[in-house]
């Protein structure tokens, strides 16, 4: 500033003697009544006065020189008249000059000075004014600015042709330019037709920039600048060019994110580099532009003309790598789009894993430096999520790019940890609508299949079943309430969800919603009796086996009465109990030996009725009477919930007669009567000692079925049915490990052999599955010969316990003891 100019003056100095003078004194400082500026050689000499014949300035000047240029003539003040004499005065030329500039007397020189220069500065400013041009602006354009903040000097300058680096400063990175303006203001007033402003921000003399010098320093490239480019925008000076965008954004920008145009609303800001929305609108805008009124399309002209001219070479590489499904890391930034859907594979790659949402802003990219090591990148989304309902989250979602040498190198975008759906491939697409399918289908409550591995190493592994019911699990583990209630974040360019009918089996349409809904769901698992967490991918509807009852081997009367007391079960409605609520449920005893069928027939039963199978063993429930009531009320309330068929397997220790000595067990018994008195739904019983039963439980039992022991040719379609069962898997599902087929004729043509040998249906489909094993180890298909050698040692056991039990059987000690 003025500081230069003092050098060894100071205003600190006894008050100035002046002669008082007449009115015509040639060095009257009160001319005409004003007090003017007495010469000094820290004051340039006032602008000589334009005279009256001269036209004003012409726009065709160089614009800098028009405002800045210090010779600007301004009017000539008239000849004095004769001094007069006047008596001498003190003057105190430091307060004159105070109270003149409105400062305190406690300031120092240096800051006088200052003042003093910018109000000079002010003062040209005001006299240029009053020549304001009359003749027509011309045609809308646009003028770039190169704004420099200077960290050293901590300044800021505005020049109009683009800075150099030089080696100045405390870190040798200096910018310079030499066209400065000095009034933005009166520059705008005389170049009225400047549609809009693009500020080029560049930051210098920081410790953050490492520039090498150049042999012409005079000289700057693009990679020069580039390392103190901190920001670009465009300010719109027009109120028309605001009415042009605000046209076109009604015409070409619905649906994406763009800045807002309209001052009214109070939310119009400047527009900021990429540019990102006009990119991808590109071909809407030339289109949409031609409906336009003439004058506000010069507007969006001239704007079109600044983006392609500045960005076009960089828009042409976006459209030729994305062809490709490629990208670079310095033009990331151009695939993701705000309202796309955003695919994350940051679990894993398999469509189980990944995770869908839609972006709600741009992409986000953090990086001190151009090195690598030093780039952040992320993203911000909004995910659904359920909880009995269906709500939107935000998240924010990092971006991992793959190892690259380079801004500049290009690789796939689909490598991405976080890519654009419209990138993925087709098939990766379809998983996720179907999953989101599947999980619009269990909102509610379903009996779903769970197939992740669809076998073991040796035996084919059936997929598990799982009840999906999301609002018996928060019943029966709440979450903890949540310690303050915070309200949603929200996107200013957020699209309104419309309300999802809940209660539709048809879901709503939008890939925005299928394919963006939660990757997992818990399910209760029917075989653990646990809650777990499971990948919706894997989530079949149930395939119902009628089949098993069709081969299940037991009289023909005996099926069809089972048939008839499930298919056709009274409802509680035409119950004739006098009792509301007791004797709604249907309870079948199954009784026999080991291995007789039992319990297939109850998950036979469960297949042709369609109902989940809810299993219940004595380890299960327990032995204390407190324990055991209430796991059987869980049971029985899941069981009426979900509509189960409850098999409580092996049944003994409930059933059995109560006696005086052992009130422990007399509770038991107690609680399980009372709990078959009052369970509305099916419940099957099995046991293989009957004998022992409770009298009570006779009148509680609707159908009693009781088991035989195997014939020879019980055994042979027992042997004819899984052989056949076996077969067909091994021949329709290839990819079982250590498959090495069967020999099918070895083993029919000795069905009779094995039939007459005295086993159970548990021991035959173990022989099965040891010989399979068998079979495996030695590399060979399954044929007679493994069989009969795994019948044979298993055998020598059973000849073992005969002679053990001096020739008796397992079925014979039973029913001497009337335990069978």
């Amino acid at each position: 500033m003025a500081s230069h100019r003092v050098q060894q003056l100071s205003l600190r100095r006894p008050a100035t003697v002046v002669r008082e003078r007449s009115d015509t004194d040639p060095d009257d400082r009160f001319h005409r009544g004003r007090r003017v500026r007495p010469p000094s050689r820290y004051n340039k000499p006032p602008p000589r006065t334009r005279s009256s014949s001269q036209s004003p300035p012409s726009t065709e000047q160089d614009e800098t020189a028009s405002y800045n240029d210090e010779n600007t003539s301004r009017s000539r003040s008239p000849s004095p008249a004769p001094a007069k004499y006047r008596p001498i005065v003190t003057v105190d030329w430091r307060s004159e000059l105070c109270r003149f500039l409105n400062l305190s007397n406690q300031i120092t020189d240096n800051e006088i000075f200052e003042a003093l220069a910018d109000t000079e500065a002010k003062l040209r400013d005001a006299e240029r004014l009053k020549y304001q041009y009359t003749a027509d602006p011309g045609p809308p354009r646009s003028q770039v600015m190169h704004r420099i903040d200077c960290q050293h000097e901590e300044t800021s300058m505005i020049y109009l042709d683009e800075p150099w680096p030089v080696e100045s400063g405390p870190y040798h990175s200096h910018l310079r330019g030499s066209r400065p303006v000095a009034n933005l203001e009166l520059y705008l007033e005389r170049n009225k037709n400047i549609s809009f402003l693009v500020f080029r921000e560049y930051r210098c003399c920081h410790r953050s920039i490492r520039w090498q010098s150049m042999t012409d320093t005079n000289q700057s490239t693009t990679a020069d600048l580039s390392l103190f480019f901190s920001g670009e925008y465009i300010d719109l000076n027009s109120p028309d060019a605001r009415l042009a965008l605000e046209t076109l954004s009604e015409l070409a920008l619905a649906g994406i994110h763009h800045p807002h145009f309209d001052e009214n609303d109070g939310t119009a800001k400047s527009i900021s580099y990429p540019y990102l929305w006009w990119f991808h609108r590109r071909h809407e805008i030339a289109l949409s532009k031609t409906a336009m009124d003439p004058t506000l399309q010069q507007h969006v002209d001239v704007l079109q003309t600044y983006m392609e001219d500045r960005l076009q070479p960089e828009w042409t590489a976006v459209d030729d790598l994305t062809a490709k499904g490629k990208i670079t890391l310095d033009l990331l930034r151009y695939i993701f789009v705000p309202n796309d859907i955003i695919i994350s594979q940051t679990r894993g790659k398999d469509v189980s894993q990944l995770m869908g949402s839609t972006a709600i802003d741009w992409l986000s990219i953090d990086t001190v430096s151009k090195d690598l090591k030093y780039l952040r990148a992320a993203i911000l989304v909004e995910v659904w999520e359920f909880d009995g309902s269906f709500h939107k989250a935000v998240s924010r979602w990092p971006l991992d790019y793959p190892p690259v040498n380079s801004w500049s190198e290009s690789f796939d975008i689909t490598s991405l940890s976080v890519y654009p759906a419209r990138f993925a491939k087709n098939s990766v697409v379809e998983g996720l609508r179907g999953r989101g399918k599947m999980f619009w289908a269990c909102r509610h409550r379903k009996y779903v299949s769970y197939i992740k591995e669809a076998y073991c190493a040796a035996h084919p592994v059936n997929g598990s079943r799982f009840m999906v019911d999301l609002e018996t699990y928060m019943k029966m583990h709440p979450p903890p309430p949540p310690l303050q209630q915070q309200a949603p974040r929200q996107s200013s360019f957020q699209k309104e969800s419309p309300p999802l009918d809940l209660m539709s089996d048809i879901p709503p349409a939008d890939d925005t919603f299928l394919m963006c809904l939660p990757s997992t769901m818990k399910g209760f698992d029917m075989d653990s009796k646990t809650w777990r967490t499971l990948e919706v991918a894997f989530m079949q509807d149930v395939v119902w086996n009628r089949e098993a009852f069709e081969d299940l081997v037991i009289e023909p009367k005996t099926k069809d009465l089972v048939k008839a007391v499930v298919m056709n079960r009274l409802t509680s409605d035409e119950n004739t109990d006098l009792i509301q609520g007791k004797g709604n449920g249907l309870f079948i005893l199954l009784h026999g030996g080991p291995g007789t069928g039992k319990t297939l027939t109850a998950e036979s039963v469960a297949e042709i009725a369609e109902k989940p199978l809810y299993k219940v063993t004595c380890g299960d429930v327990g032995t204390k009477p407190d324990e055991v009531e209430e796991y059987l009320k869980v049971v029985t309330l899941l069981g009426k919930t979900w509509d189960c068929v409850v098999l409580l397997d092996e049944a003994d220790v409930f059933l059995e007669q109560r006696s005086l000595s052992n009130l422990k067990r007399n509770a038991l018994v107690s609680v399980f009567l009372r709990v078959l008195e009052y369970y509305d739904g099916i419940m099957i019983l099995t046991t293989n000692r009957v004998g022992t039963f409770d009298e009570a439980f006779k009148s509680r039992i609707q159908l009693n079925l009781r088991y035989n022991n195997l014939d020879e040719e019980k055994r042979f379609k027992i042997w004819t049915n899984s052989i056949r069962r076996l077969e067909l898997k091994l021949k329709t599902q290839d990819k079982i490990p250590h498959n090495y087929g069967i020999d099918s004729d070895s083993i029919q043509s000795q069905l009779r052999s094995l039939a007459a040998e005295n086993l159970n249906g548990r021991e035959i489909r173990n022989a099965i599955s040891t010989a399979r094993q068998l079979s495996s180890f030695k590399r060979e298909a399954l044929h007679y010969d493994h069989l009969s050698s795994v019948i044979s040692e298993a055998q020598h056991f059973e000849k073992y316990l005969v002679k053990l039990h001096q020739g008796h059987s397992a079925d014979e000690i039973q029913h001497d003891l009337e335990a069978r």
